[in-house]
């Protein structure tokens, strides 16, 4: 019987490419995963979020405010280009119920503001990172196939007495497929430019890259849904949790680990910050 693991996977990756096929075939290329990706910022300047911001939620006003009051955060690309991401619209949204709990002044609100932009910085952007916009997909496939190599070969010769949880035996038969499988593909795609591939090759390589595209971004969205969560829910900036759950579109916080969040609220203290 199948396991229900390898159902939501295969459930999962056919999901994924129908969306693959349903963007080529209407763009004419893949779906871009780039909510938070500041390569993208040159062309998001404040007349695109002023369009993106103003509607049911958002007047035009508090959205001249928002952007007056540099609530809203001004990136700039490896290009020197300035603007916004793909994600701010949806942060000014946050923001909005954020103002609407009357709960905080407009230096508290830049404060919480610029520690969730410093977490998106530190943690959603940079790992995993964005693929660098300027260079071939077939470059950044490569670059991709070798990391899975690695890390199933890093699984599947793992020492028992290093790890914390130690696999069972069919996780570890499914580590050396994988790193079987990988190798098979770094050795084809390192010898062969890509218009040398078979035409099934090139589209299943493609599809493959979509697929740990979407990964990477899955990830990101749920780590900056847990600092959302937690402003939204009134709790400080400095204050962290031993972990989150999430169910869809809800992220469920852990415990409070009070020993973290002493170690950060002294640190800051020290380092003068102005707390609110």
């Amino acid at each position: 019987m199948e396991s229900s693991s390898k159902s939501a996977t295969r459930e999962g990756n056919k999901f994924l490419d129908e969306l693959y096929d349903v963007t080529v075939r209407n763009g004419g290329t893949p779906m871009q995963f780039r909510l938070f990706d500041v390569q993208l910022c040159g062309s998001l300047d404040s007349v695109w979020l002023r369009e993106n911001i103003v509607g049911n939620e958002i007047t035009q006003a508090e959205a001249d405010w928002l952007i007056a009051e540099d609530l809203l955060r001004v990136r700039t690309n490896p290009r020197g280009e300035k603007g916004y991401i793909l994600y701010t619209p949806y942060q000014a949204e946050v923001l909005k119920k954020l103002i609407e709990t009357r709960r905080h002044d407009v230096d508290e609100l830049r404060h919480i503001m610029s520690e969730w932009d410093d977490y998106l910085e530190a943690i959603v952007m940079e790992e995993p990172g964005y693929d660098d916009d300027q260079m071939p997909d077939y470059q950044h496939f490569i670059r991709r196939a070798h990391e899975m190599l690695n890390l199933f070969e890093e699984r599947e010769g793992a020492d028992d007495s290093t790890i914390m949880l130690k696999p069972s035996e069919t996780h570890r038969a499914e580590f050396v497929a994988k790193a079987k499988m990988w190798r098979r593909i770094c050795d084809v795609v390192d010898e062969k430019a890509e218009d040398a591939l078979p035409a099934q090759l090139r589209d299943s390589l493609h599809r493959q890259l979509f697929h740990l595209r979407w990964w990477d971004e899955f990830v990101r969205l749920n780590m900056a849904k847990q600092f959302e969560t937690a402003i939204i829910q009134g709790y400080g900036t400095d204050v962290t949790f031993d972990g989150f759950s999430s169910q869809g579109a809800e992220v469920t916080l852990g415990t409070i680990d009070w020993n973290s969040t002493i170690r950060r609220y002294q640190q800051t203290r020290r380092e003068g910050k102005h707390f609110p």
